[in-house]
């Protein structure tokens, strides 16, 4: 149970630090 935990924790941080970021410059792109 707590390895998932982990899991989700370190899910979180990859979307955060990859996705979030690329995500947001695209919308940023497509208003400019």
């Amino acid at each position: 149970m707590k390895s998932r935990k982990k899991e989700a924790q370190k899910f979180q941080n990859w979307l955060a630090r990859e996705v979030i970021p690329e995500y947001l410059a695209e919308i940023s792109a497509n208003h400019i």
